[in-house]
């Protein structure tokens, strides 16, 4: 039988993630994360994301996501919040040969920008940080489906 997943909320998170976890935040939490971010129509290539699911009352549940290109299969480490306060997301990828047995486009060889979670007490805050995006990397959000998507985009 499967294991029903851990649900932590967004502030009572300490060490690591179980690798099942879903991160929950309170319908109040999750506006004041994406409150100023601008809805786009813009979807990420590549690299690591925040999807949110709503239920009912308003919260919703989290996980980290890796958006990845056809011919890679890629999983999302959990992380915890370090003693700086802050939860870095990643994605850790590798070719897939059964979909793409011939040489298969390489992966970026890094994210271009990184998303990271800030908390500092009950305050909650997104941030990317480039590693080598030309210009700038910003939050992006894209609601599809009733689901939400935060990730990087690199401009």
């Amino acid at each position: 039988m499967a294991k029903a997943p851990v649900v932590k909320n967004i502030l009572e998170i300490r060490g690591t993630l179980p690798a099942k976890a879903l991160i929950h935040f309170t319908a109040s939490q999750w506006k004041a994360l994406t409150g100023r971010m601008v809805v786009s129509r813009i979807r990420p290539k590549y690299g690591v994301g925040l999807a949110g699911y709503p239920i009912p009352g308003g919260d919703i549940l989290a996980q980290p996501v890796c958006i990845e290109n056809p011919c890679e299969i890629c999983r999302a480490p959990r992380s915890g919040f370090g003693r700086d306060g802050i939860m870095t997301l990643e994605c850790v990828c590798r070719p897939d040969r059964e979909r793409c047995p011939q040489d298969p486009p390489p992966p970026p060889s890094s994210p271009l920008c990184v998303l990271r979670i800030r908390r500092t007490g009950a305050r909650i805050g997104l941030t990317c940080d480039s590693q080598g995006c030309t210009r700038s990397c910003r939050v992006g959000v894209v609601q599809d489906q009733g689901r939400w998507l935060i990730s990087c985009l690199c401009r």
